[in-house]
């Protein structure tokens, strides 16, 4: 055998063993096998990979068009991924293959999937810890749905403690689709936090209405809170919201008028009235960066006893940049200032009040789930005033778990 026969022999060969893989390959990988496709779609199904699951449905009807089995599991699957028109017209095709007993069992399967269509609903519970070094400076807590600031100004004359600071939270949202574009939603949460001065619980509820208008959402939010804590006064909170969010060609824009009420002590010794607005615009940046800025303007009075006890305004800037890592890491950067300009002359220093506040926070969120994440954050803030008492700095670690079911 000279040189040419070696080279043709070896490349027959080659190609005959390259053949005979693809060949065994495409055996494993029958897509004209309806048996084999049907168990591989109730596979899919059970795992919850609803996707997959119709690819598999799909190739079965394409050659059986009158498989009810693929009918009826496709009508399930297209109810599982909410898309409830395609889920009808399977219902409607699978219907002259049943028999009447079948046929009453798939209306009422029907009826119960058009009725859950109008309501959703999700719940998560979860918990925060972390280490701050100026616990005095904590006035709030930050709820779930609804970022609070944490804003105490005045110490008032207890000495700035550090510590360990927990907070258990579980909350539950449920959504009612009155029309295609108009939907009610209520919230609920109930927290308890506690450190090394405090035990505070609060429960929050809230409805809001939103209607959706050609391009542009428009949201109108009515929610009240009530927090009752040990070793503070209890309060209750009412507000009112109206937002609007557009998308644009580069990026989108959304703004927010908030008006509220906060009253303390069960015969509301302090009254507090707010005002507020602000204007977001947020669009994508080079290598996966998503960035936002935002300004906002307030006016607050707050009065005590029928004496009025602060009035001031509040200008803001705020910037925040996220980038995901991978599939599962996300990172966040955000840092935002705040001027308080108060009126009139403090009483015990002659002066009048002037606040400027700044927090910068970076964050990684780590999303190992569907249903749990875990979010580690690091915050620094400084509030310098004109007045030394309301002068502080605070900085905190955290680290959080949330588990979401839908």
């Amino acid at each position: 055998m000279n040189a040419q026969q070696r080279c043709i022999f070896v490349t027959t060969f080659a190609f005959a063993i390259v053949s005979h893989q693809l060949q065994a390959q495409s055996v494993g990988q029958d897509y004209y096998n309806n048996e084999q496709n049907m168990v591989l779609a109730q596979q899919e199904f059970d795992q919850g990979n609803y996707t997959e699951t119709v690819f598999a449905l799909e190739r079965v009807l394409a050659l059986a068009p009158n498989n009810k089995q693929a009918r009826i599991l496709l009508a399930r699957t297209y109810a599982k991924l909410r898309e409830y028109s395609a889920a009808q017209q399977q219902y409607a095709k699978v219907k002259p293959l049943v028999n009447a007993a079948e046929r009453r069992e798939l209306a009422q399967e029907e009826a119960l999937m058009l009725r859950a269509q109008r309501f959703s609903r999700s719940a998560l519970i979860g918990f925060d810890i972390g280490y701050d070094d100026n616990l005095t400076s904590l006035a709030n807590i930050d709820s779930v749905f609804i970022p609070a600031r944490n804003q105490n100004l005045a110490l008032d004359d207890s000495k700035v403690e550090e510590g360990v600071a927990m907070r258990l939270f579980a909350a539950g949202s449920l959504r009612y689709q009155q029309q295609k574009h108009q939907w009610w939603r209520f919230d609920g949460i109930v927290s308890q936090r506690q450190d090394e001065r405090y035990n505070q619980r609060q429960f929050y509820a809230a409805i809001g209405y939103y209607r959706q208008i050609k391009a542009a959402q428009y949201k109108v939010q009515v929610d009240s809170s009530y927090a009752i804590a040990d070793d503070l006064d209890s309060r209750a909170n009412y507000n009112v919201r109206l937002e609007r969010r557009q998308d644009l060609d580069i990026g989108s824009w959304s703004s927010e008028l908030k008006l509220s009420q906060r009253r303390f002590g069960e015969q509301s010794i302090r009254n507090d009235r707010r005002g507020s607005v602000k204007l977001s615009y947020q669009r994508e940046l080079t290598n996966d960066w998503i960035g936002q800025v935002s300004i906002n303007s307030s006016s607050d009075l707050q009065t005590n006893n029928a004496r009025k006890d602060l009035d001031y305004t509040n200008r803001g800037l705020a910037l925040s940049f996220t980038k995901p890592l991978n599939d599962q890491l996300k990172l966040t950067i955000a840092g935002d200032y705040q001027r308080y300009d108060y009126s009139g002359e403090d009483t015990s220093f002659l002066r009048v009040r002037r606040d400027n506040l700044l927090r910068l926070q970076t964050g990684l969120r780590y999303q190992y789930d569907k249903q749990s994440s875990v979010t580690a954050r690091l915050e620094w803030l400084r509030n310098d005033s004109n007045i030394a008492l309301n002068e502080y700095d605070k900085k905190a670690l955290t680290f959080s778990y949330i588990y979401r079911f839908e």
